[in-house]
């Protein structure tokens, strides 16, 4: 895949989003118990439309080269994740899958250290983080970083605190709200961007 083709792309798939489907839906994507399952589909679409489009718009080609470059080059590649995100991780490694038995998820907070611990250079930590900021990634990251693991960081936050610690950074759209925390919408943000590095990985 070539990064500038993708990068020329994004003015006009947004602009077709929003003009062709979300600004057509003249509903807001505030869910309300007034709405009907029909006006509550509609927005929820919307929403989840809106990830994608937030998504495409916030990429930078840069960051996906790099980041498919390293994972090429990897040993090992450990995904991770915290809470909603370690669904995003698992994924991650079935997609992977098909290509690949180089990709691996741990769930395991105490088997998570070990395995960084005896990680380096060669290996690569996959990490998906919508707030960068969950407080059990920065014992993983301290250990990665010690050892001189290569650390991409798939995130809604560049400046977050994981951030710090990543030699790449990816990040992804879609806003959340104190009440839809683990949104579908950001979900799907994420396993985009898994498709969209899968895609240039093959």
């Amino acid at each position: 895949a070539n990064g500038m083709v993708l990068e020329s792309l994004v003015p006009t798939l947004v602009t077709e989003l929003k003009n062709g489907t979300i600004d057509l839906l003249g509903l807001d994507g505030n869910v309300t118990m007034e709405d009907s399952i029909g006006d509550m589909s509609k927005k929820l679409y919307s929403v989840n439309a809106s990830a994608l489009a937030d998504t495409l718009t916030r990429l930078d080609p840069r960051s996906i080269d790099k980041a498919v470059d390293t994972l090429k080059k990897a040993r090992s590649v450990y995904c991770l994740g915290f809470g909603g995100s370690m669904v995003i991780a698992m994924e991650a490694v079935s997609r992977f899958a098909t290509i690949t038995n180089k990709f691996r998820q741990i769930s395991d907070t105490h088997m998570q250290a070990m395995a960084t611990a005896l990680s380096g250079p060669e290996d690569v930590i996959l990490l998906f983080s919508f707030s960068g900021a969950t407080r059990d990634i920065f014992d993983v990251l301290e250990n990665a970083k010690k050892r001189g693991t290569k650390i991409i960081l798939v995130t809604h936050f560049p400046k977050s605190p994981a951030a710090a610690y990543a030699n790449t950074i990816i990040t992804c759209g879609v806003e959340e709200g104190p009440m839809n925390g683990g949104s579908i919408a950001a979900k799907i943000g994420l396993l985009f961007l898994i498709d969209i590095l899968f895609n240039e990985y093959c």
